[in-house]
């Protein structure tokens, strides 16, 4: 039984509680929560008259833009289950995202004109209990590759509302400066927000100018976005600040080395790393105050548990060791669509990632299945790609592993420079062996190559 339209009840009480106040702010134009309600309300009328309605999944490439945002609320608000599709995704990227989802209908929309078209199904068979439970299906970012649907349903959705807003204490008095994209985050962020009757102001751009025009212009209390947005303000030297900041907050993947400090001597306040997964929502926020360390992700979020273990033989490690981050808490996935839920006899799930705990705080090293080793050694590519990119003439890296006969793999780095710069094999060798242990220490760097990326802005991994 489809139960997102008790998502779209409570966002009912937002509008009753917050009718005449802003909730969406585009090109400067703000949109009242009652406003954007009835373009939710009418989405899921129009949708309903060509016959959407529950047990779809409906994908739909959705833009940072108020429609479509009111689009994708108005699918969940009909009673079908929303599929968001990045708005830059190719034809053949979207045709991936509708086999690993199970689509069996496509929304279209185009000059006020709405069109769901239906998927034709290989195996339309039964759907799982936990797939006729799906409010929202989100793929996996597939950095190594391979996508899988995630199901969420509306207690793994409202389980993460309430968990991390017990730490946020996100509410009326707040405006959020959005940047990332709204396909990946329009459940749970922004929707969050929404219900709590926040203003969301969406830029044009994650560049200095363009988010400190809008600092001036709007009481910005909290930036949530990438680690390259936070450090191209970490650069900025306008002397321009935010100066109703309560919260900055990176996510998505590594920060730089050194960016957290940067940032925080150049606004006066710190930033802080999140570490989340899709199939478990924000696990770890660095919340504290004073803040915990800059290159940890903080503490586990509120009612979330996180163990080490030893990915081997599968039992838990002590604090300070290094192993397989394992999570538990409220808000977890229902399962993937085409694979069995990987959830333990516990509710423990395995999130690939290395790490460990040292005093309560969460340290995050890397994915497990991108570890390179090199003569024994185990290397994190994010830790030497946080190092390259602390360069300032380095706009992109991908570190990978190559095969070698006697050391088993040495580490290559691709390089993307930032325009009209110019770099050498030499100067970035010894601008690692500054910062890096020796091992860890590139023996290849390809300079000038195109930093191919997954549809979340993460970057795609390359394994030999």
């Amino acid at each position: 039984m489809m139960s997102g339209c008790s998502l779209i009840s409570l966002l009912s009480q937002s509008v009753n509680a917050h009718g005449s106040r802003p909730a969406l702010v585009e090109h400067g134009q703000p949109v009242s929560y009652r406003g954007f309600f009835h373009m939710v309300e009418e989405a899921a009328d129009r949708l309903r008259e060509q016959g959407a309605g529950e047990g779809d999944r409906i994908t739909f490439r959705m833009a940072n833009s108020v429609r479509d945002m009111a689009l994708g609320l108005g699918i969940i608000a009909a009673g079908a289950c929303l599929i968001p599709v990045p708005f830059e995704a190719t034809g053949p990227e979207k045709q991936n995202y509708m086999a690993e989802c199970r689509a069996t209908h496509d929304l279209v929309a185009d000059d006020g004109r709405l069109l769901v078209r239906k998927l034709p199904q290989e195996n339309e068979g039964t759907a799982s209990d936990a797939l006729q439970r799906a409010v929202i299906i989100r793929p996996t970012s597939g950095t190594t590759g391979k996508r899988k649907g995630v199901i969420l349903s509306e207690s793994s959705i409202t389980g993460r509302i309430t968990a991390v807003n017990q730490v946020l204490g996100i509410g009326p008095a707040d405006t959020i400066l959005w940047t990332l994209p709204v396909s990946f985050h329009l459940v749970v962020s922004i929707l969050l927000y929404l219900l709590h009757g926040a203003t969301v102001v969406l830029a044009q751009n994650n560049y200095p100018d363009t988010l400190l025009d809008m600092g001036e212009r709007y009481p910005v209390t909290m930036l949530y976005g990438g680690p390259r947005q936070f450090s191209m303000l970490a650069a900025d030297r306008s002397g321009r600040t935010f100066p109703f900041l309560r919260w900055a907050i990176s996510t998505g993947t590594f920060l730089p080395g050194g960016v957290a400090d940067v940032f925080a001597d150049r606004f006066n306040h710190p930033l802080r790393q999140a570490y989340g997964l899709i199939e478990v929502g924000l696990a770890a926020i660095n919340y504290q105050m004073p803040p915990d360390p800059s290159d940890s992700v903080g503490r586990p979020a509120p009612g979330h548990s996180i163990m080490i273990r030893n990915p081997s033989a599968g039992t838990p490690l002590s604090e300070g060791e290094e192993g397989e981050i394992m999570i538990r808490g409220p808000g977890m996935f229902e399962g993937y669509v085409n694979a069995p839920c990987p959830l333990d006899s516990n509710g423990w799930f395995a999130s690939g990632d290395m790490g460990l705990v040292r005093d309560g705080v969460l340290y995050v090293r890397g994915r497990e299945c991108s570890v390179i080793h090199v003569a024994g050694m185990k290397v994190f590519p994010e830790e030497i790609e946080a190092c390259l990119l602390a360069h300032p003439d380095v706009n992109a890296a991908r570190v990978h592993g190559t095969r070698h006969p006697r050391m088993g793999q040495v580490i290559t780095a691709d390089i993307s420079l930032r325009k009209g710069a110019v770099l050498t094999q030499k100067q970035l060798f010894l601008f690692c062996r500054e910062r890096l242990s020796p091992w860890k220490i590139p023996a290849n760097f390809n300079i000038n190559v195109k930093i191919e990326r997954t549809a979340s802005g993460k970057v795609l991994r390359h394994h030999s």
